[in-house]
């Protein structure tokens, strides 16, 4: 599956340490467009299964309309991954991040266990989705043999952290060693509707670095940003969720656009600007998400 369009678009996907039952207990109130409990890069090798059970707890007791709520399981070279996709399986899933996803082989396979898990645990069939974590070269260049892997694939999402090192260059805070990396996945996901979710922001008290860099996500297409830490929530949703003024702009261009329609005319001025079908199409679209948020 795609994610489907009468599903809220997240924005900001907080990763909680699979680690800490209390800060996954916690995170359901932290106001984060989605969850990720990690079972990867925060747990150390000999918390990984105590961490197991903390999420399927956590997942167990969630509240009533809860946040979405993903798992990122351990990667396909360690002893942990499949167990973590079959034990976490609930019906308070959303889905799964596959981390260093390079092939459509470790997408199928993933997905398969996913099949299995839900027909094991009664759950219909594509009710878990999937999202591939693309952290390195080889990744990034076998995106579109990767995005048809499997139908419940969502979304596509940067780990610039580990990218960076798999390419031998240095994370800067202006980003421009990921600009390429960054428009190859977006692109992939506009093209086959997925969400496109950027990579983490690591110094958490820069508000405006993070700021900066979110809104050249944004303007290169991504969704929404992974989140390390509850400070950075705020900046992540105010940045891609549409302002007061973007959404009144954009209703002021349907209106006026769906009148210059009834006239016969499909361009108009509004404010000055020259409004052509593709603005028009834009605002439409940007109301029909404020509406799905």
């Amino acid at each position: 599956m795609r994610w489907p369009l009468d599903r809220p678009v997240p924005c900001a996907f907080l990763f909680v340490p699979g680690n800490s039952l209390e800060k996954l207990y916690k995170s359901w109130q932290l106001g984060a467009g989605a969850l990720i409990f990690d079972l990867e890069d925060s747990v150390p090798e000999f918390q990984k299964l105590q961490a197991r059970k903390n999420v399927i707890l956590a997942l167990k007791t969630a509240p009533d309309r809860a946040t979405p709520a993903f798992v990122r399981i351990n990667d396909g070279s360690s002893a942990h991954w499949q167990e973590d996709i079959s034990a976490t399986i609930d019906k308070n899933l959303t889905g799964f991040f596959l981390p260093k996803c390079e092939s459509r082989e470790q997408a199928s396979a993933a997905a398969d266990i996913i099949e299995a898990s839900e027909k094991n645990a009664g759950m219909a069939p594509g009710s878990i989705s999937l999202v591939a974590l693309i952290e390195s070269a080889r990744g990034l260049v076998e995106i579109p043999q990767i995005i048809d892997a499997a139908d419940r694939l969502a979304g596509l999402a940067l780990g610039g952290e580990d990218f960076c090192l798999n390419m031998g260059i240095s994370r800067t805070a202006e980003g421009q060693e990921l600009q390429y990396a960054r428009s190859h996945l977006a692109i992939w996901a506009r093209a086959k509707g997925c969400l496109a979710i950027d990579t983490i922001y690591a110094n958490f008290h820069d508000r405006p670095g993070l700021m900066r860099e979110s809104q050249i996500a944004k303007q290169l297409g991504f969704t929404g940003k992974l989140a390390i830490h509850p400070k950075q929530l705020d900046v992540i949703r105010d940045v891609f969720a549409p302002s007061k003024e973007e959404l009144a702009e954009a209703k002021k261009v349907v209106e006026a656009f769906a009148a210059a329609q009834v006239k016969g005319s499909i361009v108009i001025a509004v404010d000055g600007k020259m409004i052509d079908r593709p603005v028009f199409e834009r605002a439409r679209r940007l109301l029909a998400s404020a509406q799905r948020r």
